[in-house]
């Protein structure tokens, strides 16, 4: 049984951020640190519901939590195609595995980029482990096992104006459980953009 809490209040997120950003074509690179704290964060925990005799999901703040992370993401431009790859590292500083954090992710992937022609992209993901820990006699602990998706998108310009790209998210139809242990499978998009 899920239960609401619209008297929660807003998370808010204070951080410090450094960039530093290298091109020179073909390849051009960006590497990001940060360093932020997450206030009143909203989680999930499951409670025993006495008169239903069934346990409850329930929303409610957690403790502030404070992490750090870097984010480097570099790009192959060889026209008409661009070859890109991204590596993300994050992890909480304080005793607090309330929230999921991913530890960290790999994206390797390529496009097309033709003027006025149909595109394409595909990209490999893989995360990594998630732990999620709520409560004390309430305790669940979900441990999210690394998991690895393919992913596709493609554009298809009918005119100038028209242009309908259609996106394939978890190609391979993997059934897996994510950070906030919702069951995930394949999902298709179709969106239609219209520019005057």
């Amino acid at each position: 049984i899920f239960r609401g809490a619209p008297q929660l209040s807003f998370e808010r997120n204070d951080g410090v951020e450094i960039s530093w950003e290298s091109s020179s074509p073909p390849f051009r690179w960006v590497a990001q640190g940060y360093l932020e704290k997450l206030h009143r964060p909203i989680g999930r925990k499951f409670l025993f519901n006495p008169q239903r005799g069934v346990n409850e999901l329930v929303f409610s703040h957690l403790p502030d939590v404070r992490y750090a992370g870097v984010d480097w993401t570099g790009t192959y431009h060889a026209p008409p195609y661009l070859f890109f790859a991204r590596l993300y590292w994050n992890q909480p500083l304080n005793k607090v595995n309330e929230i999921p954090f991913p530890h960290w992710s790999f994206t390797l992937g390529m496009a097309t980029q033709h003027p006025n022609r149909a595109n394409f992209s595909l990209y490999f993901q893989r995360a990594g482990k998630t732990r999620w820990e709520t409560g004390k006699r309430e305790s669940l602990l979900q441990q999210i096992r690394p998991v690895s998706l393919l992913n596709f998108s493609s554009a298809f310009p009918f005119s100038p104006h028209l242009q309908v790209r259609v996106k394939i998210w978890n190609a391979l139809n993997k059934k897996f459980l994510d950070f906030f242990t919702y069951e995930q499978a394949r999902k298709i998009l179709v969106q239609i953009e219209w520019q005057k």
